[in-house]
């Protein structure tokens, strides 16, 4: 007996082992795109922004208690019971203000028409005296006689229609000042106590501006870039400054606010601030809008040397003062030296250097103490 034909498989493959490799291969780029997403999204300076953020706002909170305690209590307690006061007494005048309200109303109305009354008469007064001229010119006594008492009849309406409106007018204007007097109290009281907390409410509704709400989280989360986050790379491009690298020129884009968030802001200086959450020392000499220097004008690499566009702390340039400082920073901010960079920052204590950059010509250079001790 002959043996059945071998049957043949319809796939010239493994159909289970490719499921599996089909489901190792879908979780491998699902987790190398959630890592990718991560790193994009895990820059450190978002730290910065965020820590800067609280502390900014914990300054904001710290002033409004310090405002609150120079307010006079007792003073602000007689402001608020008398803005009560009034309160109570124009709800007890209600109807006098409601009489006087519709008694300005029924008077714009007596207005309107007094004074549509009196153009009209007006207009039928000067044709008038136009007729009683022709006729002097051109008719006989009895037609200038008539023309002469319809003229005088129509000036005498027209009196007593100005009066009528003059009246109405200082009818409305009595009115509106029984009304004004009425709420000027009241109104006084309330302007005073918003005079009083003006300095308390303008820190607390800056510091609320910085609160990190759901609308915070949502804005800065993963992915959300297109939505103006509020934790993103602040640059200027610089004008006229560049750099000259293998013969062609590159603009100038300086990022380094990024990390140092409050090196163009005034107000973030003493020992309570540490970098890089401290204002540029001496601002009315550099980045400050009103010094020779200003940021948006000269950024901050163009003194300092470094990587303008980079936002990692090691590419940017940072050089260390000393060994113990390196060790610091290698250890903590994972810093390195940068073997392409010709231009690194320059040292704390050699900061002045990046004077010359501009200024080698000259024959002093105001402010720089250390350039005009080696000159």
């Amino acid at each position: 007996m002959s043996k059945p034909p071998n049957k043949k498989p319809d796939r010239h493959y493994d159909f289970g082992r490719l499921n599996r490799v089909f489901a190792f291969s879908a979780l491998g780029l699902l987790g190398i795109t959630g890592w990718m997403v991560f790193e994009d999204y895990a820059k450190p300076w978002k730290r910065y922004q965020a820590e800067f953020r609280d502390l900014e706002r914990q300054e904001l909170e710290r002033q409004a208690d310090a405002e609150r305690q120079q307010i006079n209590e007792g003073e602000l307690t007689q402001l608020r019971a008398d803005v009560e006061q009034e309160e109570s007494r124009l709800a007890e005048r209600g109807s006098e203000v409601a009489e006087l309200d519709k008694a300005l109303g029924k008077l714009g109305k007596k207005i309107y028409a007094a004074d549509a009354q009196m153009r009209t008469t007006k207009s039928l007064l000067d044709t008038a005296r136009y007729e009683y001229d022709h006729a002097l010119q051109e008719l006989g006594d009895a037609e200038i006689e008539e023309a002469r008492l319809d003229a005088e009849r129509l000036e005498t309406e027209w009196r007593e229609n100005r009066k009528e409106l003059e009246l109405f007018t200082e009818q409305r204007d009595q009115a509106a000042a029984q009304l004004a007097e009425i709420n000027a109290a009241q109104a006084n009281a309330e302007e005073r106590l918003v005079a009083l907390r003006k300095g308390v409410a303008n820190l607390e509704q800056r510091a609320a501006n910085l609160d990190k709400g759901l609308k915070y989280y949502i804005l800065n989360a993963p992915l959300m870039d297109i939505f103006e986050p509020d934790l993103k790379i602040e640059q200027v491009m610089v004008p006229g400054l560049y750099h000259d690298i293998n013969f062609t020129k590159v603009e100038r884009v300086d990022r380094c606010v990024t990390c140092h968030v409050a090196a163009n802001r005034p107000g973030f200086d003493g020992e309570s601030w540490e970098a890089p959450y401290r204002s540029h020392p001496r601002m009315d000499l550099f980045v400050g809008a009103g010094s020779p220097h200003p940021y948006t004008e000269f950024g901050c690499s163009s003194c300092h040397g470094g990587l303008d566009r980079a936002t990692n702390f090691a590419r940017a340039g940072h050089s260390p003062s000393d060994g113990t400082e390196k060790d610091i920073w290698t250890a903590e901010l994972d810093w390195q030296t940068q073997p392409y960079l010709e231009t690194p920052i320059y040292p704390a204590e050699y900061s002045e250097a990046g004077c010359v950059t501009c200024h080698a010509a000259d024959v002093w250079t105001p402010g720089s103490e250390q350039v005009e001790t080696g000159r």
